[in-house]
C-alpha cells in the first residue's frame, strides 16, 4: 500500500507540549522516505477540496495564527486546553485533508498529523484540527461510493460520527474504550453509526471477538464499495490507556478486507514506536 504524506506534518507544532507534536513521528524516517507528497507545499489546494472543507467546518479561518505564538483552539470547558495551533496549522490542516482525500481515492494510507476524528462541524478538540476521515469519506461519496468507516482509535471518533450523520451512503463503526474522554455530550446519536465501547484491558484476542460480532455483520449489511480505517494506534501495548493491541490486530483487519477496497488515515498514537509498528503493519 502506498503511503501519502506532507512535509508540514513534521514541522507543525514544534513548540506544542506532548503528546501531540512532531515527536510522534520520531521513528518514521524509513516510511517517510518512501512516501508520496500528495500536494505541493505553498501552492493552492484544489478548489473542490477547499469547497468541501468550507462546507464542513465552520471554524476553518480560526486556524490561522499570525507570528510565532501558540494558541489553544479547543473550547471544551470540561478539560484543560490541549488542542493547539501555530503559524503552520492552517496550511498543515488543509494539506492533511488533501493528502487524506488523495490517499482515499487511491486506496492508500495518509500518514498525517494532527489527527482529525474529534473535529466537529462548529468546533474541535482532542488534538484535532480538521476531520480528515469525514472529509475523505464525503469526497468518495460524491464520486458515487458507499463508504464504511471503521474507527480503531481508543477514543470514540465523535467528530466523524457527527459530520457523517447526515451523509447518505456512509456508515461508521467505532470500537473504543468505555467511560473515557470524550463525554457523551460530544456524541451525536447518529442513526448510521455503530458504537462499541469496550471495558477493561483489551488484547488482540478480545478485539478479534468484537470484530466478528460487530464489524463483520456491519460489512455484510452495508455492502460498502470502500472501507476507510481511522487508524488510532493509542490502542497499542506501549501507550498509556491500558490496551494491549499489536500488529496482529491490524493484520486481522487487513485479512478481513482482503477482497475489499480500503484506505487508512492516521489518528491517535503517541509513542513513536507504536506509530512506526502500526503504520508499517497497515501499509506493508
Amino acid at each position: 500500500m502506498q503511503i501519502y504524506t506532507h512535509p508540514l506534518c513534521r514541522i507543525q507544532g514544534l513548540n506544542f507540549p506532548p503528546p501531540e507534536n512532531p515527536e510522534r513521528f520520531g521513528e518514521l524516517e524509513e516510511l517517510l522516505q518512501g512516501a508520496i507528497r500528495a500536494v505541493p507545499r505553498r501552492k493552492p489546494v484544489d478548489a473542490r477540496i477547499m469547497h468541501l472543507i468550507r462546507n464542513t467546518h465552520a471554524y476553518l479561518e480560526r486556524l490561522r495564527v499570525e507570528g510565532e505564538g501558540v494558541e489553544a483552539i479547543d473550547d471544551d470547558i470540561e478539560n484543560p486546553a490541549e488542542t493547539f495551533i501555530d503559524m503552520e496549522s492552517y496550511e498543515t490542516a488543509v494539506a492533511g485533508v488533501a493528502t487524506s482525500i488523495i490517499a482515499a481515492e487511491n486506496a492508500g494510507f495518509a500518514l498525517v498529523r494532527p489527527p482529525g476524528h474529534h473535529a466537529h462541524r462548529d468546533y474541535t478538540h482532542g488534538y484535532c484540527l480538521l476531520n480528515n476521515m469525514a472529509l475523505a469519506t464525503k469526497a468518495l461519496v460524491q464520486r458515487g461510493e458507499r463508504v464504511l468507516v471503521f474507527d480503531m482509535d481508543v477514543h470514540h471518533g465523535c467528530g466523524t460520527e457527527e459530520i457523517l450523520s447526515t451523509v447518505e451512503n456512509a456508515t461508521m463503526v467505532s470500537f473504543y474504550q468505555a467511560d473515557i474522554w470524550p463525554g457523551e455530550t460530544h456524541y451525536s446519536d447518529a442513526q448510521n453509526s455503530i458504537r462499541v465501547p469496550i471495558e477493561g484491558d483489551v488484547d488482540d484476542a478480545l478485539y478479534a471477538q468484537h470484530i466478528d460480532r460487530y464489524l463483520v455483520p456491519a460489512l455484510q449489511r452495508f455492502q460498502p464499495t470502500v472501507v476507510g480505517i481511522s487508524l488510532g494506534l493509542d490502542t497499542f501495548r506501549d501507550e498509556i490507556f491500558g490496551w494491549k493491541l499489536t500488529e496482529e490486530t491490524i493484520c486481522n483487519v487487513k485479512n478481513l478486507l482482503a477482497n475489499q477496497r480500503y484506505f487508512g488515515i492516521l489518528e491517535g498514537g503517541y509513542e513513536p514506536s507504536s506509530v512506526f509498528y502500526g503504520v508499517r503493519a497497515f501499509a506493508r
